[in-house]
């Protein structure tokens, strides 16, 4: 069965999916395992944005830059989202 990355503020409002890319350079960091299985909720905050950005400018994937782009809009914009693996 295949998994999906999602996030969204830590304010009440429905989830969105991510590109299927991230999950997998997520799922290390976050959930200790390849991004492939379901992981629970983690908060990014302010403190994630440089992470963010190396992961941003690291990979060549144009929608994993634009997924990334929109966490950290996000995270500016509510100080904090929210992100799992379903």
């Amino acid at each position: 069965m295949s998994t999906s990355l999602y996030w969204e503020p830590v304010i009440p409002v429905k989830g969105k999916s991510l590109d299927n890319q991230l999950k997998f350079i997520f799922g290390p960091t976050y959930w200790n395992h390849d991004g492939a299985l379901v992981g629970e909720e983690v908060h990014l905050n302010t403190s994630e944005i440089p992470y963010l950005c190396g992961v941003r400018d690291a990979t060549p994937h144009p929608e994993v830059k634009r997924d990334i782009d929109t966490l950290i809009d996000a995270i500016k914009k509510y100080g904090s989202v929210k992100i799992w693996l379903d």
